[in-house]
C-alpha cells in the first residue's frame, strides 16, 4: 500500500511543493496507521532539506503550537535548535513533541545528504492525544 503525503523541499527559504512517495520507509508506514486510528490527526506534511540547507531562526504559526516530528532520517551534521534549549536530538529517528509554536527554533543540514522529516499535527484535546501530550509533560 503506497501512500503519497505533501512534501516541502527546503533550501534556504525556498520551497518548492509536490508528493512523496513513503514506500521504503515501513517504520513510518505503521506509525501511520497508528495513529489514524487515534484520529483528531489535523494535518500531516514532510519536509526534505537539501544538502547546505538550513532555516533561519523562527516560530510557526501553524495552527498548533506543538507538533510531532518523526524523522525519516537525520544525517551526521543535521542540526535541530531551540533557543535557549540548545539541540534536539532526532539520531535516534524516533518522533518527538515539540512546541515549535512558541519557541524560536532554526534546522541546519551540515551533511552530504538529504534531512527529510514528516510534521503531524493533532488536536490535543482529543483524549489519546491529550493523554500522550501529558504524559510528555
Amino acid at each position: 500500500n503506497i501512500i503519497g503525503i505533501p512534501i516541502v523541499q527546503q533550501k534556504h527559504d525556498e520551497k518548492e511543493e509536490g508528493c512523496f512517495n513513503t514506500e521504503s520507509y515501513p517504520e513510518w508506514n505503521n506509525f501511520l496507521k497508528n495513529i489514524k486510528l487515534l484520529g483528531g490527526v489535523l494535518l500531516i506534511t514532510m519536509s526534505k532539506m537539501s544538502p547546505g540547507g538550513f532555516i533561519y531562526p523562527h516560530k510557526d504559526s501553524n495552527f498548533v503550537a506543538h507538533k510531532i516530528y518523526f524523522p525519516l532520517n537525520w544525517p551526521r551534521g543535521c542540526y535541530f535548535k531551540i533557543y535557549k534549549n540548545g539541540l534536539v536530538d532526532f539520531s535516534d529517528l524516533k518522533p518527538k513533541i515539540i512546541n515549535s509554536g512558541e519557541y524560536i527554533h532554526s534546522v541546519i543540514n551540515d551533511s552530504k545528504e538529504e534531512r527529510i522529516i514528516v510534521s503531524i499535527f493533532v488536536d490535543w484535546n482529543v483524549e489519546p492525544w491529550k493523554k500522550i501530550f501529558e504524559e510528555e509533560f
